[in-house]
């Protein structure tokens, strides 16, 4: 290779080094700074839709501290599971948190229910949620949740089991 290089006239040394130094900077610029670009760019977008989201929540605030009126007023009116089968605790716990409008449909599965919700308010979902896995044992196993037109108002799919 050496040999090589001697045998160059200065002239095709200088444009072959001109060619080295291009290529250098182009793999530099590809390899490492428009990543970095790109990422900055995607963090202003997360950064942009987490405030987006923080003032919908700060906006929200009120109606979800007002939230706990929908909840059972007593311990004693909640369904237990003991001695019921899922599906049917679960409809009827839906039920019993508001939820039943929105309950569309309840299939049984081999090792839990799949729950089918419309237009439901998230906070009382979430709420649900919280409440059968502390109360009952019955997990998400799977969660598919869809954003609908109405602001606080969402389409779920939730796939429900009980905790081992």
């Amino acid at each position: 290779m050496k040999a090589y290089w001697d045998d160059l006239q200065t002239r095709e040394k200088r444009i072959l080094l001109a060619g080295g130094w291009i290529l250098l900077i182009a793999v530099v610029f590809l390899g490492v700074v428009e990543p970095l670009l790109e990422s900055r760019e995607q963090s202003r977008d997360r950064l942009a839709e987490a405030r987006a989201e923080l003032a919908w929540m700060q906006a929200n605030a009120p109606e979800v501290a007002t939230a706990d009126s929908r909840e059972p007023a007593q311990d004693n009116e909640r369904p237990r599971l003991e001695g019921r089968s899922l599906i049917a605790h679960v409809d009827a716990s839906a039920r019993a948190f508001g939820l039943g409008e929105h309950l569309t449909r309840a299939r049984p599965g081999e090792t839990g229910v799949t729950v089918h919700i419309e237009g439901a308010p998230y906070n009382d979902l979430m709420r649900w949620l919280g409440e059968l896995e502390q109360e009952d044992g019955v997990v998400p196993g799977r969660i598919l949740l869809e954003r609908i037109v109405e602001p606080g108002r969402i389409n779920a799919e939730l796939f429900l089991t009980r905790e081992l």
